[in-house]
């Protein structure tokens, strides 16, 4: 007579999972990169890549066009606000020093920090992500 209660529920396992097939799928894995606002996981691969390429190719027009302007970096010393791409280019050996460029060499996309504000890469030298929610990834702080 205790068995019954048992016998019951593991019948009602059975047939319940059997009616709903969806009970026991695998569960969808998640987007990593949700909580910062990227609809497409596979765009921060591409964005990553293009930078480590443009950075490694001291391409300092692809590298400006990755970025959100303006922006604020450190320039002689000091704080500076780079206000486009011309004045990017112009102050790119100071603002992509030996360290920025050493942090976005070393990461790896599956090492990237996530947050409600981006992604990281190193210890913060670079942030990146849309502007708002499905917008285009740029890069929009830069610590060096």
């Amino acid at each position: 007579m205790k068995r019954m209660p048992f016998l019951v529920v593991i019948v009602a396992l059975a047939f319940g999972s059997m009616a709903c097939p969806r009970a026991m799928a695998a569960p969808q894995a998640a987007n990593r990169y949700e909580t910062a606002g990227i609809d497409d996981e596979a765009s921060v691969g591409v964005f990553l890549r293009t930078l480590k390429t443009a950075v490694r190719h001291g391409d300092r027009k692809k590298v400006a066009s990755l970025i959100a302007f303006p922006v604020i970096a450190r320039v002689h010393g000091k704080s500076e606000q780079v206000k486009d791409a011309a004045q990017f280019v112009r102050w790119y050996p100071q603002i992509f020093n030996a360290r920025v460029k050493k942090a976005v060499a070393k990461q790896n996309e599956k090492d990237l920090f996530v947050n409600w504000r981006g992604l990281m890469i190193g210890d913060g030298e670079l942030w990146f992500g849309p502007a708002v929610k499905g917008a285009r990834l740029t890069i929009f702080a830069i610590n060096n």
